[in-house]
């Protein structure tokens, strides 16, 4: 990565967290958007999501970078593939959105 290029940060433990977005909210998807917002299985996917990095991370919020971002968002696709088909393709847009896959 060159100088001129900065580190793509994420949230998580919250939707937004010195000025960076968790990786739905930064995808354009609102993980607590009600009515037309609403997309089933986000909230799962991103609650999920948080507490995969909160294992590793010091603290219930703060910032990551993208490399941490996505290994966590991986981990909770993986599992959402085995438990919830709704949750799966909610995480499988953000990821996309990402060129995570």
């Amino acid at each position: 990565m060159s100088q001129s290029q900065s580190q793509t940060t994420f949230a998580y433990g919250v939707n937004n967290h010195d000025g960076c977005e968790c990786p739905a909210l930064a995808a354009g998807m609102d993980p607590c958007g009600t009515g037309d917002n609403h997309i089933p299985g986000l909230l799962e996917a991103a609650e999920r999501y948080d507490s995969f990095v909160q294992a590793n991370e010091s603290g219930f919020k703060g910032t990551v970078g993208e490399e941490v971002a996505k290994d966590a968002w991986m981990e909770m696709l993986r599992q959402a593939k085995q438990n919830d088909k709704v949750e799966q393709t909610a995480a499988e847009e953000v990821a996309a959105y990402h060129d995570w896959i």
